[in-house]
């Protein structure tokens, strides 16, 4: 029983208490065991839920400081490569937390130029990641980064 309780513990990242997983380990294993034994267990193995952080806003448009044109304006479908590129940065969970993924993409043929991937979002990640992407490509002056 140990092995299915860490199983789905492990399986839900730490947000599954006691209860959750002893509905899962009677309902879909089958298993006859009381909930009560189940957090018993847990507490013998150190398995603590979670709860999941709380979603933060890292955008913040309420500011003082210059807001660009956009000179895309939705057309995303350029008749040429190298064009128009755009880029985002992503969170991208893993077992030991967030990391970030900064892609460049070719919106012409939507491949990805470069990305970057670090743990923190540093201006260096989206830095590291156009820079690689203008010495791959070289695009002509006047091309736009999104």
């Amino acid at each position: 029983m140990d092995e299915l309780i860490i199983h789905y513990y492990h399986k839900n990242h730490g947000f599954y208490g006691s209860p959750r997983i002893w509905r899962i380990i009677r309902g879909t294993e089958g298993f006859n065991v009381s909930e009560r034994k189940v957090t018993q267990r847990m507490a013998e193995l150190e398995l603590y839920a979670v709860p999941p952080k709380k979603f933060v806003t890292t955008t913040d448009s309420d500011h003082a400081s210059r807001i660009y044109e956009n000179h895309l304006d939705r057309e995303f479908y350029p008749d040429a490569p190298n064009k128009v590129w755009a880029t985002d940065i992503t969170y991208i969970h893993t077992g030991e937390g967030f990391v970030y993924l900064n892609p460049v993409m070719d919106l012409f043929s939507r491949r990805v130029i470069s990305y970057r991937i670090a743990d923190t979002m540093a201006a260096t990640l989206s830095f590291n990641a156009l820079e690689e992407a203008l010495i791959r490509r070289s695009p002509e002056k006047g091309f736009i980064h999104h």
